[in-house]
């Protein structure tokens, strides 16, 4: 999954405008979207391979969010989990990473679209 788009609520967009939703808010209502939320997850994973380990990310918050009317930046923030296991003993590295996505909002399609990196 490189590219992600989705119908937005248009009311939450016009709250936006509005100055009563949070433009991070606004985006978390695609994200968090059950639709979607494990496939972010698992390209989100796909960026971090350690020792041929893809770790663990069930989860992502969105501390940074800006859009200057034609284009925008999100940023998520995760923690990835790897286990290892030698032999008798199971090791776990936890990290914490984010990548930033770009993203459009097509007021004539009323559609968010989103543009993960090939690599993080």
């Amino acid at each position: 999954m490189k590219r992600l788009a989705s119908k937005y609520p248009e009311d939450a967009y016009e709250m936006v405008l509005n100055s009563e939703l949070d433009l991070g808010e606004f985006l978390a209502l695609v994200l968090y979207d059950d639709t979607y939320f494990n496939k972010i997850c698992e390209k989100l994973s796909s960026y971090h391979n350690l020792d041929r380990i893809l770790p663990l990310i069930n989860d992502f918050t969105i501390p940074r969010a800006e859009y200057d009317g034609k284009n925008g930046l999100v940023k998520l923030a995760y923690t990835a989990f790897y286990k290892f296991y030698e032999g008798e003993t199971d090791e776990e590295v936890i990290r914490d990473f984010h990548t930033n996505v770009s993203f459009t909002i097509d007021t004539n399609s009323k559609q968010l679209v989103f543009w993960f990196p090939l690599f993080s």
